[in-house]
């Protein structure tokens, strides 16, 4: 339909607006939709936008030439069509709808209807079947019924066949005739031959069974040509196998597992096997003992053995002969399992065990040889030793590897199931093993008694075998091999005999020295001695109660059968060496010669040695012990390394060098050895050796057992605080020596040192000999310190020293009388202390000797300003009536000084300098801090930083000169009156209770603590 003018008009007018003035193609007009296109039914099928919609259809409209873009009207027009148009369309879509929805309602009872019949059709069919299936079932059980009672009257029928046969057999042997059964056996072939022998087993029984008149001959007669028949066969069997004929080889073992469950054969092939004759076994036992391996296998420091030529030699043609014999038995014997179990047993209970226990014998040997004749002789000793151990080790582990080997080739053959075709096969390994159920039943005797050859295994067996009959006899083979050397009480006994003989051997010259040490100390009374007297219940025990010296191979709880605890460790060296014991209870003279090159000090090279030698007997126990042993096993050999590492090692040298320190005297013009700290030093690492070692070897094998696994912890525990405690004492002996020199090296001071008659004299001297003796000693022993202890301790131990030095120089400065020139000796001499003290590098023992140094200065200061000094620094914070005994010792105290207030002293005042530095200024501490108890048994390391236990430190001075010095009135100073020394003596309790130190000091750290 062509547009009309004024459409064309309006759309060329807006066109201008819009694009090029380009006037339409008739093409273009003639595409554009009317509005009857447009209200289609079709265009409502499709994707509809009604904004698209009313568009196109205003198009139509505003591109009539001629016509204005605003007029309405033709929109109107065009609008009210097209509403029109739509009424008329959905009118009829509205009709179609109600239309199709009455034919669907039709169709769909339609459908309804056929699928109900359907169903009906289908129930019915459903039916007959079901009765069909009925009537099938009835027939098939009547069909079964007709079956058995054909199968019973089949047995019946040839059970009477059978019988009438084995009857006319029966006779015809009665009456001496078995030409029917020869004619059986030479014509019949390999069938005849088995049914021959099926006839001839059952024939003897029913001889036997039999009891009428005459049937002993026959009876005769029937045994003998079953032993004939027998013999015939393993003839035939033993002329195959020498021909290496498999084939023939099978069919006679089947025959004769017809006859007697191929017993026989099977004896025969195991007898004759080349293994078991030949004569290479024999030279290779013969070379038992000739490698350079036992040459070393008797030095503990050399590795253990892994493997044992011989031995190995022999094992590995164990296993060639079964990869071969696999083949054969699989392709032969038609119960390959029960034929390869008879094998390896008779290889284990003759080859195997010959050659170990030829293998122990010459390691028990060995290690007698290693005994001194007067142990060799003694017949009740269990001689055994490390060689024994170590080999019964190498012995069990290749038995055990063979044994794995042996399992891997009976898993490989656990896919064969035809027995009868094993021989088209010969190289075939698979199913050689497995029992089928014939082959089961091969394995019971004929009369039903039990196993042929071998025996039952249980459930727990079988499982551990991983479900193979034959692991599980390899590896009851394996037990019964070891059963006599494995006992578990008598293997943890001579594991545990052996390593206590192994550290008694080895720690032998470290006892005799420190035995020789104590004998030369000052206490005649060894501690050696008195461990001995206490562990055999003498009371005469005058020297603490050490275990350092306890038995080692008692220890542990092994020898519970032992009636004598009498044994130490002197006794048990002596075994070690095998001296007789009639010859233990006399003292043996020890030669200084042999003893010279062993100082007695620890060793970290011997400390290693020793955990090794436990490491390997803890390997063997794993690997030798049930599994349910271990941690039991675990804890006693810790004991066993306990009371040799720990006790008769690190605690004896510990103890040999308290006994030393307890010998020193005081008066001495030597300082005391440093070696002590230098011991401290290597115990704090043999400490962390033992501790990383139960760490990491000890404690994980107890982890089965939470009881063990505790019990281990608490003892491990409770060694190491003895051990700490010992090196407290020690470290704490060596400090009271230490105090006792330097009170001994200022009670060496003259009088004339600090109130000299010539001057030009005192001036050429820088310092005093006591004062240059007491620095080059502090100066070595911070030295030593800073080398040898730990920080913590070091610290401690310092304080400890310069507190206690304080204390004497506070008491020394009471007893000289000091010259104005004098003082300016003892200033410089405090100085030298004050600077050695430094280098401590304590703040409280730095706050101590600068306080010293204020109160040296009192000497030197002018009677003017004295009063004024006294109340600056630290003086300032002492009570000036403490000051008092210092001022005294000046000797213009009469002239100048007297003129000071003399303040009355408060009841609760304390009564020296050195107690009120604990309450006042920043030199002393709280008097309410908390106490340490002497009597706890910490280690000095653990000590707190408590004022108290730092001052009864620093009143721990042994020095008996001192006591004398203090309890002698006349010997404070010979300017003093008796009237005044008593009353010095009485105002300073310190002088009372530092005797009451000396007579502690001097009594033993064990009595002490007690």
């Amino acid at each position: 339909m062509a547009p009309e003018p004024s459409e064309m008009s309006s759309s060329g007018a807006r066109s201008r607006h819009r694009r090029a003035p380009l006037p339409p193609s008739q093409s273009e007009e003639s595409r554009k939709p009317t509005v009857d296109q447009l209200c289609d039914l079709g265009v409502f099928q499709g994707p509809f936008n009604s904004n698209d919609f009313i568009e196109q259809v205003s198009e139509t409209q505003s591109e009539v030439p001629g016509q204005s873009i605003f007029d309405a009207n033709a929109y109107l027009k065009t609008f009210s069509g097209a509403v029109e148009k739509l009424q008329g369309l959905r009118q009829q879509v509205s009709d179609e709808c109600t239309t199709l929805n009455s034919a669907v309602q039709v169709s769909q009872l339609v459908y309804t209807k056929k699928l109900r019949q359907l169903a009906n059709s289908f129930d019915a069919t459903q039916t007959s079947f079901g009765q069909l299936q009925d009537r099938i079932s009835d027939v098939g059980r009547k069909a079964v019924r007709i079956g058995e009672q054909l199968e019973s009257l089949d047995r019946q029928r040839t059970r009477a066949s059978e019988t009438h046969d084995l009857i006319e057999y029966y006779y015809l042997f009665a009456r001496g005739d078995t030409s029917r059964l020869d004619k059986l056996r030479q014509k019949g072939g390999v069938e005849g031959l088995l049914r021959a022998a099926m006839i001839s087993r059952r024939l003897a029984v029913i001889s036997r069974e039999v009891d009428i008149p005459g049937s002993a001959s026959t009876r005769e007669a029937v045994d003998s040509y079953c032993e004939q028949f027998e013999r015939d066969m393993l003839k035939l069997f033993d002329k195959y196998y020498r021909r290496s004929d498999p084939k023939m080889m099978h069919q006679i073992a089947r025959v004769l597992q017809s006859f007697n469950g191929g017993i026989s054969c099977i004896q025969v092939y195991v007898n004759q096997h080349d293994f078991f004759i030949s004569r290479d076994s024999v030279s290779q036992a013969e070379q038992i003992g000739s490698s350079s391996m036992w040459e070393s296998v008797a030095d503990p420091n050399a590795l253990p053995p892994r493997r044992e030529p011989a031995l190995d030699a022999l094992f590995a043609e164990i296993r060639r002969t079964v990869e071969l014999e696999a083949q054969i038995i699989g392709a032969v014997f038609p119960q390959p399992l029960l034929v390869m179990q008879t094998f390896l047993q008779r290889v284990f209970a003759q080859s195997v065990q010959a050659f170990i226990e030829a293998i122990m014998q010459r390691a028990a040997a060995q290690d007698l040889e290693s005994l001194p004749i007067g142990a060799r002789n003694d017949p009740t000793a269990d001689v055994t030793g490390l060689v024994f151990l170590r080999m019964l080790h190498v012995t069990r582990s290749s038995a055990l590897q063979l044994v794995n080997d042996l399992k891997a080739i009976d898993f490989r053959s656990a896919g064969f199931n035809d027995s009868n075709a094993a021989w088209n096969n010969t190289s075939s390994m698979d199913g050689i093993f497995k029992l089928s159920s014939a082959e089961s039943d091969a394995l019971q005797r004929n009369d039903g008694s039990g196993p042929l050859i071998g025996q039952s295994f249980s459930a727990a067996q079988l499982a551990a075998a991983g479900g193979s009959p034959l692991g599980a006899m390899l590896d009851q083979a394996v037990e019964e091999l070891f059963f006599s050397y494995l006992d578990q009480v008598k293997y943890i006994d001579r594991e545990c005999r052996v390593l206590s003989g192994m550290y008694a051997a080895v720690l032998t010259r470290f006892f005799m020295w420190h035995r020789n040490t104590i004998k030369a100390s000052r206490a005649n009374a060894t501690i050696f001695s008195r461990v001995r007297d206490q562990f055999t219940g003498n009371s005469n025990s005058s020297f603490g109660s050490s275990v350092a010296f306890a038995t080692l191979s008692d220890s542990a709880g092994m020898s519970k059968d032992s009636n004598t605890n009498a044994s130490s460790f002197r006794k048990l060296v002596d075994r070690a060496r095998g001296t007789p014991q009639a010859l233990m209870e006399e003292e043996p003279e020890v030669n200084e010669q042999e003893t010279s090159d062993a100082r007695g000090e620890l060793s970290l090279e011997l400390a290693e040695s020793m955990l090794r030698w436990h490491a390997e007997a803890l390997g063997r126990c794993v690997d030798l012990a049930q599994p349910t042993e271990i941690p039991k096993n675990t804890f006693a050999l810790l004991r066993i390394l306990t009371d040799a590492y720990l006790k008769a090692y690190v605690e004896a040298a510990l103890e040999t060098s308290t006994v030393q320190l307890f010998s020193y005297d005081g008066r001495s013009a030597i300082a005391p050895d440093l070696n002590p700290l230098k011991l401290l030093q290597r115990v704090e690492q043999l400490s962390l050796l033992w501790q990383h070692y139960v760490q990491k070897a000890v404690l994980p094998l107890t982890a089965p057992s939470v009881t063990i696994r505790r019990e281990t912890m608490i003892y491990n525990n409770h060694n190491m605080l003895r051990v700490e405690g010992k090196c407290e004492a020690l470290l704490q002996k060596f400090t009271d020596n230490l105090l006792a020199f330097l009170s001994a090296r200022l009670a060496s001071q003259k009088k004339s040192d600090y109130a000299p008659k010539n001057d030009d004299v005192m001036f050429a001297r820088l310092n005093t000999d006591p004062c240059l003796a007491i620095v080059d000693v502090l100066e070595s022993v911070h030295t030593a310190a800073d080398e040898y202890l730990p920080e913590r301790t070091r610290e401690l131990f310092l304080t400890e020293v310069g507190i206690g030095f304080h204390a004497l120089l506070l008491e020394h400065l009471k007893k000289f009388t000091v010259s104005a020139t004098g003082g300016l000796m003892l200033t410089k001499d405090l100085a030298m202390y004050q600077d050695i003290c430094g280098r401590f590098n304590i703040p409280i023992v730095i706050d101590r000797f600068e306080m010293l140094r204020q109160l040296g200065n009192l000497f030197i200061v002018q009677p003017s300003i004295l009063k004024s000094y006294m109340r600056e620094g630290h003086l300032a914070k002492v009570d000036e009536q403490l000051l008092r005994p210092y001022l005294l010792r000046r000797e213009d105290y009469s002239r100048e000084v007297r003129d000071l207030r003399d303040e009355s002293v408060e009841e609760h005042a304390s009564s020296s300098l050195f107690s009120s530095l604990s309450n006042h200024g920043v030199a002393g501490w709280s008097a309410s801090s908390a106490k340490l108890d002497e009597q706890s048994n910490a280690f000095v390391t653990d000590l707190p930083n408590h004022a108290a236990w730092l001052e009864s430190l620093s009143q721990r001075v042994a020095d008996p000169e001192l006591g004398d010095v203090l309890s002698k009135p006349e010997s404070i100073s010979r300017t003093s009156t008796p009237q005044q020394s008593r009353a010095k003596m009485t105002s300073s309790p310190y002088s009372s209770a530092l005797n009451s130190e000396i007579s502690r000091v001097s009594t033993p750290v064990s009595a002490r603590k007690e």
